[in-house]
Parts: structure tokens; sequence; C-alpha cells
């Protein structure tokens, strides 16, 4: 392998000599016409509602000097670029390197070859200026994050997940309890970089993509190093390279402890630390891919609402504790529910979303035992509602509702009409479509349970019906 120092300084040779190349070509052609980086994004501020990411297409963005080395400048007459060229040819690694999905080619080669230095004249013009002064300490802090993609044996990235159409008042915000997650407002340099993260013939809306300010960051990832230049993006483009069920019981906890549904997110994104592969002008790379995983209405022009969920640090807070207690490993049955819910509140039928909602109770709340499902439901549920009091629901009203709830859904489930649609609770002056009444359940059994994890075990429930049944001896009749 190249000594690491030996390859440093051959490439900052080349970049050097390039940029005084570049600047001899604009000084004897001043007004020559030079692409520009096509698509290259900018933003446009909005304090009423979230920063724009539009682009420059034809005119207006930043000038790619890169591009003067295809059509107007000789890369290989470049003081220093042929030695850089022989230090690379003599080590096969350097094959591999510029290979693409395994599959070597001369061409490829040549331009992975090119494009290494090239890109990097371009991105030190655009970060430190045409006419700044070459300073070996400003080549390096460019250089370094490509030395570790082509040298480092693990490559370490953040994923990212904008939040969507929420408004935080806060920048950051963390809990001791779980330092490696965290919600941050993204900085301009990732919102800029993740307007590229799009799938090709994606059905999803710009306006939906950029309306996030802040994000889910989740640290601690690494994909083995020393990959391939053309190649970065194919793995993070997968859905299976992100934790799907973490980050959605991410935004099931914001859902549980806002109650609001009006939540989601349609980006994944991973953010190397320390390391890119290339620029662009003067923005790091980052990779990821698109997936819709938000509620429909999102799609209804939700982006010219006035009015968004507000979360607040104090918030921000209590959703971070109570993820932490979404442990898949210590409670199995909650991989199912969380999977579940986040169906139930994605549905666009609503038909639908109580078939999810129904088998979510049934895997919280059952046991595996003989005796009439829905009767034991009821009694758990209402139990759940005995062990808290911060709701206006009664345990009488819960056995109820759940029984009315299990009414409707074997109505669909043997194709007739729905009975109780709607669900009156006179009490509570209070009529509510039972879909969205069954999804308020779930969602406060899911909170009671997870702060109160002794009762994930149905028989402790039990137990607290038959205290239950002292005191409210209608509930058994």
């Amino acid at each position: 392998m190249i000594e690491k120092k030996k390859l440093r300084d051959h490439i900052q040779k080349v970049v050097f000599s390039g940029i005084s190349v570049v600047r001899s070509y604009l000084k004897e052609n001043e007004g020559a016409h030079i692409t520009q980086h096509f698509e290259f994004p900018y933003l446009k501020r909005n304090e009423d509602s979230f920063d724009q990411i539009s682009k420059y297409y034809f005119t207006g963005g930043p000038k790619d000097y890169e591009s003067l080395f295809k059509k107007k400048l000789n890369i290989n007459s470049i003081d220093g670029f042929q030695e850089y060229s022989d230090l690379l040819s003599s080590n096969k690694y350097f094959k591999e390197f510029f290979s693409y999905r395994g599959v070597h080619n001369d061409d490829l080669y040549l331009l992975g070859v090119h494009q290494l230095v090239t890109n990097l004249i371009d991105a030190y013009l655009h970060t430190y200026g045409i006419n700044s002064e070459l300073k070996v300490e400003n080549f390096i802090e460019l250089y370094e994050p490509i030395e570790e993609f082509i040298f480092a044996e693990n490559l370490y990235y953040d994923i990212y997940i904008p939040i969507l159409f929420t408004k935080f008042d806060f920048q950051d915000c963390a809990v001791p309890e779980n330092e490696d997650i965290e919600i941050v407002k993204m900085s301009d340099a990732i919102q800029l970089s993740r307007s590229s993260i799009k799938e090709y013939g994606s059905p999803i809306s710009s306006s939906i993509l950029n309306a996030a300010s802040h994000a889910l960051r989740i640290k601690g990832f690494s994909i083995e190093g020393k990959r391939s230049y053309f190649d970065v993006n194919r793995n993070f483009s997968e859905i299976s390279m992100y934790p799907i069920d973490m980050i959605n019981s991410f935004f099931n906890s914001m859902r549980i402890i806002t109650l609001d549904n009006d939540l989601g997110y349609a980006q994944l994104l991973a953010v190397p630390i320390g390391w890119t592969e290339k620029y662009n002008a003067f923005l790091s790379s980052i990779y990821g891919t698109t997936v819709r995983s938000y509620p429909k209405v999102f799609e209804d022009y939700y982006w010219l609402k006035n009015d968004y969920t507000k979360i607040n640090e104090f918030i921000g807070k209590d959703i971070l504790k109570f993820f932490n207690g979404f442990d898949f490993t210590k409670h199995k049955k909650l991989q199912l529910v969380n999977r579940r819910l986040n169906m139930c509140v994605l549905r666009e039928e609503e038909e639908d979303s109580i078939l999810d909602a129904t088998i979510a109770m049934e895997a919280l709340l059952s046991d595996g035992g003989t005796g009439e499902l829905t009767h034991k439901l009821a009694m758990r549920m209402a139990a759940i509602f005995k062990i808290t009091s911060m709701y206006s629901y009664t345990p009488e009203m819960v056995f109820d509702i759940v029984k009315k709830i299990y009414g409707y859904r074997s109505s669909i489930v043997h194709g007739g009409k729905p009975k109780h649609q709607e669900i009156i609770i006179e009490e509570l002056d209070l009529n509510i479509p039972t879909p969205k009444l069954a999804l308020v359940l779930l969602k406060i059994a899911i909170k009671v349970l997870i702060e109160n994890p002794v009762y994930f075990d149905p028989k402790r429930l039990d137990q607290e019906l038959l205290k239950l049944s002292e005191t409210s001896s209608n509930i058994l009749d």
C-alpha cells in the first residue's frame, strides 16, 4: 500500500499546480463561459414556515472549475500529474479503488485518477476563494477526509432522519440516559447536501422533503472501509442499512407523547464522520435514500398550512426519555406493537388502521391463553386506566369502548357495514370516530406499560382488575 504522506504530497503538488493553471486561464480568458454546478442547491429563508431548498439549473450556481479540465485544460500537462499517476498505477489497490461494482475498466480508472485531483482543485477554489493564498493547512483540511476514505479500515457515520412538518424551539436536545440519540437542528451544509438524496422517479414532492429543520440523529454506525470510489452510495441507498424499527419507535414516541398523528419522515441519511470521497463545490458528500413514512395528509398541500406540531425542549426530552423505554430485547412484544402502531398511523383507509390497532392491542395485552379474547382485552385495558389517572377516561368507559372497537373490527373482517363508526362518550360529551379512539387508547396503553414495565406481564394487570372489581362491580357484569 502507498504510504499516506507520499500520496498526500503528490496530490498537493498537483492540486496547487492545477489551481495556478486555472487562475492563469481565467486571467487570459476573462469573461469566458464556465459551466456551473448543475442543480446546485441554495436555501431560501422562511421565518414563518420551513426554509425552502431550491436549485440553480442553468444560471446562478457556483462555477464548475473541474469542467475546465474536460474541455479547455490538459490535466496530463500539469506539473506533478504524471508522477502522481505513476504512483497510483504502481499499486494494484487503486485498480480496485477506481472500479465499479467489481468491474475493472481502463477508462473508468483514468477518470478516477483525474477526478480525484480535479475535484480537489474545484473544492479548494470554492472553499477558500479564487484568489486566496495557497496554504498547505487549507489543502490538508480538504484532503484529510478523502485520505480517510482511501485508507481507513472502517468508515464511521451518523444517521439523520429529518422530522417533517414539526417546529422546534431549541437547537439540539439530548438526555443523559442515551447520548447516542438526539434531536438536532440540521446545519445549512446538511440541508443543502440532502437535497440530492432522492430516488430516481420518486413520487415524494420536494415540498415535503424540504419541510424539516431538525432531525433525529443516531450516532455510532460504521461500514467496512476501502470501498470503490464510484460506488459509495449503493449501500446507503438500501433501506435495510438503517435501523427502521428504532427509527419508527422514535416517531411513535413522538406520537404517544404529543398525541399527534401528523408526524413522519421521508429521508434516511448517512452523514460521514471525518471522511468523504469527493466534494460538490464546497459541500461534502452525504448519502441516503427516500422512503414514504408519513401520513397521506402531507401530500394534500400540507406545506401551505400555518400551524404545525410544536415541540419545546421539555417535550423533546420527554420524547427521548420515553423512546429509551422501547426496549425490544427486554420486551419482545414491543417490536410487533411498534410496527403495528406505525402502520396504523400511516394507513390511508381507516378500516385498515383499526385492524392494525387491534392487533397491537392483542400483542400488548394478551397472554396467549384460552378464553374470550375481546372480554379479556377490554378488562385489561380498563385496568390500565386504573393505573393511570392522567386521562379523563374511567375504567368503566374504557371497558365499554374496547367492546365497541371490537364490534367495529368484527364487522369489517366479516365484510359487513361497520357498527359503532363513532363512539359517543356521554360523560365527557364526546363523539369520536372509532378508529381514532382505538389509536388513542393504544397510545395510552403503550405509554403506561413502558413507564410501568411490571405490567408487561398480563397477570399483573389481572391483579389490578381484582382490586378494581371491589369498587367497580358493574364492569364484571
